[in-house]
């Protein structure tokens, strides 16, 4: 994480771990979103982290369904970019942007996902590489989606 965003790593002190009153086996969560000065603290493990041990702290935790719905709210052109970007990087197997929205849709964030219309202009990404038998795929999942 370091190497994508320097200075990224956070360590709260000792004290302020104690001070939590989550679980003691999560307590460095929220420990470090307030070291962090986050707002937000974003979990599939909502659960684990209730409004009452949060809000002390001025911290609210937050589904990343929910997030990245705000995060496309406010510049869906932007998460079209991210999510091109993730395609790119994706060798074995290669993905078009469909394919990873499509993914992200169904497994993590179905929410989020959703007003993401897909067009062939960011969705459609063939290299030379790509193997026919995928190019057809993403070819005509591209066209019924459009």
């Amino acid at each position: 994480m370091n190497e994508a965003e320097p200075g990224a790593l956070i360590d709260p002190s000792p004290e302020l771990i104690e001070a939590m009153t989550k679980n003691p086996k999560d307590r460095h969560v929220p420990a470090t979103a307030v070291a962090a000065g986050g707002e937000v603290l974003v979990t599939f493990n909502l659960s684990d982290f209730p409004v009452a041990s949060c809000n002390p702290y001025g911290v609210a935790a937050q589904h990343p369904d929910e997030c990245v719905k705000h995060l496309v709210d406010l510049d869906p052109a932007a998460i079209r970019q991210s999510i091109t970007r993730m395609a790119g990087r994706r060798k074995d197997p290669p993905a078009t942007s469909q394919d990873v929205r499509d993914y992200l849709g169904e497994m993590y964030i179905p929410r989020a996902m959703a007003p993401l219309r897909v067009t062939a202009s960011w969705a459609l990404r063939i290299t030379p590489s790509t193997p026919a038998s995928t190019r057809r795929s993403s070819f005509s999942a591209t066209a019924a989606m459009a």
